[in-house]
């Protein structure tokens, strides 16, 4: 939770430079794009406790995050630009229970699943792009952002006994992506961004440039 409060301060800080200094002239200023997001923060953080925990008695298996991006970007220069993201992403879990043997132990193979839980999340988040390489037709740019994340949290059991629950949570969310490539013409390009986040690990997706 701190390393988010820093990274925000740390935004805004970058955000407030850009908006203080004088940007050149850059045809095509706006871009919107659409991306598709594979994995995310959610599953790496449900990966580690689960190493780290061994076999508990009850736990939460990711089987699949996927996530839907779509993106509005002002490009200020020829290596800042700045905008919004919006993002949904659904995460299927299946909540597994153990039974423990005459000895007492638990075995992977004793556990059985009770319920599957599904997290569909709304995330908006203010960004800040900066471009390292461009050229004609290619481009190579760092990706920061923070904003808000909405869970709504909706379990179905599928065992006698276990109680589902529905509930909506709140949290900041973020995203950091060291390495994205973009490629195609002046109006619309392609673009791939490995990173980590709320967004996703792995992002593709087409963006469209205009005006002026």
């Amino acid at each position: 939770m701190k390393l988010l409060y820093k990274y925000n301060i740390l935004l805004m800080v970058l955000l407030s430079i850009t908006f203080a200094t004088k940007g050149s002239a850059v045809e095509n200023r706006h871009q919107v794009s659409l991306g598709y997001g594979i994995g995310s923060s959610y599953d790496l953080a449900n990966l580690v406790d689960f190493e780290i925990d061994g076999l508990p008695e009850e736990y939460e298996m990711v089987r699949h995050t996927r996530t839907i991006n779509a993106e509005y970007l002002y490009r200020r220069d020829e290596r800042v630009s700045f905008g919004g993201i919006v993002s949904f992403s659904n995460q299927t879990f299946d909540h597994n229970v153990c039974q423990l043997d005459e000895d007492g132990h638990r075995f992977y193979e004793n556990y059985y699943k009770v319920a599957e839980t599904t997290h569909s999340r709304f995330v908006l988040m203010p960004k800040l792009h900066l471009r390292w390489f461009e050229r004609q037709h290619v481009c190579m740019y760092s990706k920061f952002a923070i904003g808000a994340d909405i869970k709504y949290i909706h379990e179905k059991a599928v065992a006698g006994g276990y109680v589902p629950e529905r509930k909506v949570k709140g949290n900041l969310a973020g995203q950091v992506s060291p390495i994205c490539v973009s490629a195609g013409s002046d109006h619309i390009r392609f673009f791939t961004e490995l990173g980590i986040g709320c967004q996703s690990v792995l992002e593709f997706g087409f963006s469209y440039r205009f005006g002026k």
